[in-house]
């Protein structure tokens, strides 16, 4: 009788323990991917600067399309503009006038001269 009140003891010893250990893993796990998962506090801040940069980009491909709106609708109204004209063929054809300077500027890192 004496090894099996041991014994019991031993066993709800153990049971607790494990409970604590189950228990203990189980909140580690989630508390891990509540910071660092998928849909976690640092997943949150990497989607928040890539909203920032997604946005900055959106505002310049704005301002582009705005421009090239602009062009189009100087280009699509009954008198072309004759300097929009001139520089556009200069600039595909790759010609200069006679009397005119040509400056060559050195290539940014978008490909068009600065």
């Amino acid at each position: 009788m004496p090894g099996m009140v041991r014994s019991t003891r031993l066993r709800s010893i153990i049971t607790s323990l494990a409970l604590y250990v189950v228990t203990a893993a189980l909140s580690g796990y989630f508390i891990y991917n509540a910071v660092f998962g998928v849909r976690g506090l640092k997943a949150q801040d990497r989607y928040q600067a890539q909203m920032t940069l997604l946005a900055k980009k959106s505002a310049a491909l704005a301002k582009q399309e705005l421009a090239w709106r602009h062009r189009v609708m100087l280009i699509r109204s009954g008198v072309i503009d004759a300097d929009l004209l001139d520089n556009e063929a200069r600039s595909v054809l790759g010609l200069v006038a006679k009397d005119e300077v040509v400056v060559l500027l050195p290539k940014t890192e978008a490909g068009k001269a600065q």
